[in-house]
């Protein structure tokens, strides 16, 4: 926090070109979102249209679920899926006319980094007069991977909210306990619980994302099996 007000961070997949040849000096021009395109870019956001969550913790959020929020368009979250997530640090390079975007970071929530694993393409147009123009579409050639993917699964957030209170009482009442005085200020009580919880989290997480890779190699198991029985 600093001066009261949590950090947060935004995660942009905006394209931009920097044009060293064709102007008196170097330009920069945004290629994605295109001109008319359905997707917004996040160039000014209202504070209020970040999660709660995230106001009060603080952490990171892809920019385009805070468009989607605003009602930009009437794009859903089902349509997000087809653009790559907010990230930094991705690798990046142009072959053949086509831009490469592979994996990269970003953070889910508060404070929680994930090093993503994904591969995306996007289509480049050169016009006559040098200008250079990119197709609104991505192509995705390869997915995030079931270890990446997990830490933006919310599906089971409310299902497991009551389990993971009573674990976190628990945890925080164990905290306490290691404590030399035996008490907890209440500042630290919070920092404490927030803490406790987030491990919980992490955890529950954790294991759901090892629960995913054995049926993936049980499933790949009994292929090979019946292949060699084929055989």
């Amino acid at each position: 926090h600093r001066g009261g007000a949590a950090e947060i961070s935004l995660f942009h997949q905006d394209v931009f070109l920097l044009d060293c040849e064709s102007h008196a000096s170097p330009t920069w021009s945004r290629l994605w979102p295109t001109p008319g395109c359905n997707w917004k870019y996040a160039a000014s956001l209202n504070a209020t249209a970040l999660p709660r969550e995230l106001q009060a913790d603080g952490g990171g959020i892809d920019a385009q679920s805070l468009v989607v929020a605003g009602g930009a368009s009437g794009r859903s979250d089902t349509d997000r899926s087809s653009i790559p997530r907010g990230r930094i640090a991705a690798v990046c390079t142009v072959v053949a006319d086509t831009l490469w975007v592979f994996g990269g970071a970003c953070e889910s929530g508060p404070k929680q980094e994930v090093t993503l694993d994904d591969l995306w393409r996007l289509d480049l147009e050169g016009a006559v007069d040098g200008q250079i123009s990119c197709k609104e579409a991505w192509e995705c050639i390869l997915p995030l991977s079931d270890r990446a993917t997990v830490w933006f699964d919310s599906e089971s957030d409310d299902d497991d909210g009551a389990d993971l209170d009573e674990e976190h009482a628990g945890a925080s009442g164990a905290i306490v306990a290691a404590n030399h005085t035996g008490t907890l200020s209440k500042k630290q009580q919070k920092e404490a619980d927030k803490k406790a919880r987030i491990e919980l989290k992490r955890e529950r997480q954790q294991e759901k994302c090892e629960e995913k890779t054995n049926k993936r190699e049980m499933k790949k198991e009994k292929q090979r099996a019946k292949a060699r029985d084929a055989a």
